[in-house]
Parts: structure tokens; sequence; C-alpha cells
């Protein structure tokens, strides 16, 4: 099923990453510890970040569909908004291109490195 095989990846994923920090912490010494720490916090903000800008592109999509329609919001949802929505949103055209192809980019080099260990 859809959902077993996804959580077959979460924990390849997962278990991989947990089996180096390990090996990762004993190569960098005392810095790796809040080196770890540091990156744990950036990804949390970048987190917090995207999450904020999803709703805005959300907010900006629904505004302009309002415009153009004279009338009140449909009460059917809006299609969910993708990276490349936020791209598009930041850095026009250029931006959703350039969003694509890193996403399309990163799926295809971790699918590749996963498939060699």
């Amino acid at each position: 099923s859809t959902l077993g095989a996804g959580f077959n990846v979460l924990c390849t994923v997962l278990g991989t990453g947990l089996l180096q920090l390990p090996y990762g912490v004993r190569q960098s010494g005392w810095l790796g510890v809040p080196l770890l720490a540091l990156m744990g916090l950036m990804a949390c903000y970048t987190a917090s970040v995207l999450g904020d800008l999803l709703f805005l592109v959300q907010e900006r999509r629904t505004a302009r569909e309002e415009a153009l329609l004279s009338a009140p919001a449909p009460a059917a949802p809006l299609a969910p908004v993708t990276y490349g929505d936020i791209g598009m949103a930041t850095f026009g055209r250029a931006g959703r291109l350039f969003v694509n192809v890193q996403m399309h980019v990163t799926l295809l080099m971790v699918a590749t490195i996963y498939h060699l260990l």
C-alpha cells in the first residue's frame, strides 16, 4: 500500500541518519555537538518560514481569485500550494522553474544515493 511504502521510506531515511550520528560526532569531536544543535535550530526556523510562506501565498491566491470573480470565494478548496508556487510568488516564472528543477534534481539524487546504500 502507499502508506506502507511511505512508512518504509521514512524508516529507511531516519534509520540511516541515526546510524551515522555516532560516527559524525566522533569525527567532529566536541565541536560537532553544538553544530548539530545549530543545524537543528536552522531546520526548525526554515520549516517555520516555509509554513508562513505557504499561508501567505494561499491568501494571495484567494485574494486574486476574489478580485477576478468579484464575488466571495467558492466553497471548494483551492489547489494546494507547492514549493513552485512559493518560487513564483517571490521571483516570478524564473523562481518557479528554478525551484521545480532543484526539487526534481534533489529527489533524483536522494533516490540514487539510497539505491547505492
